[in-house]
């Protein structure tokens, strides 16, 4: 079985430091910005079944977007904002709107708050983020 994801958010939320964790099993948290895309794949044992997951990190800055992602074929998208960034956080719904814009169906959303390690300096509220909700088409 093969599931893939894009992963988007603003400039230095932590998509790639994320997505490093979850492939490699390494944490830095001094990450260069990516330029373009980065992919990455991982594989996963769900209950005996073998799963391929890959996963596409796309650069958070507009000069950096090489390209826009083509959704056909994806099977979610995980939109990233930083708690200690309320910015980031606002820009959450230009994200899902890119991908209401572009996905050709129904796609998963997931919205993640990143940097919790960070909890002192944090302006995002856990209830807050619970209350974001996104526009018909995009699940």
């Amino acid at each position: 079985m093969l599931m893939k994801f894009i992963v988007l958010g603003d400039t230095g939320v932590g998509k790639s430091c994320l997505l490093l964790r979850f492939a490699d099993g390494v944490f830095q948290d001094n990450y260069l910005c990516t330029i373009g895309v980065d992919f990455k794949l991982r594989r996963l044992n769900l209950d005996g079944l073998i799963a391929k997951v890959h996963v596409w990190d796309m650069a958070g800055q507009r000069r950096f977007r090489v390209c826009h992602p083509n959704y056909q074929g994806i099977g979610g998208v995980v939109i990233i904002f930083d708690i200690t960034d309320r910015e980031s956080f606002n820009n959450v719904v230009h994200w899902a709107e890119e991908v209401q814009d572009r996905a050709s169906e129904e796609i998963c959303v997931m919205l993640i708050g990143n940097k919790t390690d960070l909890e002192h300096r944090r302006v995002v509220s856990f209830q807050e983020a619970g209350r974001v909700g996104f526009s018909q088409g995009v699940a």
